[in-house]
């Protein structure tokens, strides 16, 4: 059990974890809008992108808090595998951007910036960008919905305006409701650093409860998008259903004093569920056909 517990930390604490996540929501994204599987470049520029982000966010923010949670102290912990890990992420983003088209390394370049300065100290005061208040959780939203919709819409390009602002701003409603919980987790680390966040202000009721409308909202969109723009495919639309029914419940379940295995590899895994039904729906028609 401690061997396993172990892996777990590993998987989570190097970042691994939430580079396949980022990894699966683009390959779901890929397959469904522009109709291909991603490019290996695109691949690696996700996965390496954000393995290599978060442990450069990780390792330095272990100078910003007391090691009170012991997430913190499983970071120190394993800080050399994650400088290791995110090295390699490195490489395989520096791959993806060499290798991709001149268009979206040009897109790119932004959202490199931004995500640089979300966990580098560059502002006065040795402040990074999510030390403002209320910066964090749409930063990340953004980021994630560019990354995660914006890469397959633009390879696509076969989307009217419109169509592409009603599915980033989809996205972006159903990333940003996701990262309520854990502002919800990170509520003491926030007060003592005094980083205003949506629990702090509006109180943990009111912020689940706003998560779960901005979630609907998402839903809704969905649906618009589905019907009126026949974006998604049916198969596509009923597996995010699929998702934002577990996205919803994860939610509803997320407490401020949470373990934060429930919301690392429960709240975060929910980015790894679509292409998780899809593959299972695949296997089972194949197994039915067989039949």
């Amino acid at each position: 059990m401690f061997r396993f517990k172990k892996w777990i930390d590993f998987l989570l604490y190097t970042n691994l974890y939430i580079g396949l996540c980022a990894w699966a929501l683009l390959y779901f994204s890929y397959v469904h809008l522009a109709g291909e599987i991603p490019p290996l470049p695109q691949q690696a520029l996700i996965f390496g992108g954000t393995i290599a982000l978060y442990g450069l966010h990780r390792i330095i923010g272990l100078r910003f808090v007391h090691l009170g949670p012991s997430r913190f102290q499983s970071v120190l912990k394993l800080s050399t595998w994650i400088i290791l890990v995110a090295g390699i992420g490195i490489l395989l983003s520096v791959y993806g951007f060499v290798y991709a088209s001149s268009r979206l390394r040009w897109s790119l370049v932004p959202v490199m910036v931004l995500s640089l300065a979300y966990a580098l100290p560059v502002f006065p005061g040795k402040k990074r960008l999510r030390d403002y208040p209320y910066i964090k959780i749409f930063l990340i939203g953004s980021l994630w919905t560019l990354l995660t919709i914006g890469i397959p819409v633009m390879h696509a390009n076969t989307y009217s305006w419109y169509v592409i602002t009603l599915l980033l701003l989809e996205r972006f409603l159903f990333i940003f409701s996701l990262t309520i919980p854990f502002d919800l987790r990170d509520i003491r680390v926030d007060q003592e650093h005094k980083v205003w966040t949506i629990p702090m202000v509006l109180g943990i009721k009111w912020a689940k409860r706003l998560s779960m409308g901005l979630l609907l909202a998402a839903l809704l969109l969905l649906g618009l998008l589905v019907y009126y723009f026949q974006v998604w495919s049916p198969r596509a639309y009923s597996i995010l259903i699929l998702t934002y029914g577990a996205a919803g419940w994860l939610i509803y379940k997320s407490k401020s004093q949470g373990s934060d295995y429930f919301f690392s590899i429960f709240i975060d895994g929910v980015m790894i569920l679509p292409l998780l039904f899809e593959v299972t729906w695949y296997y089972l028609h194949e197994l039915w056909q067989w039949f």
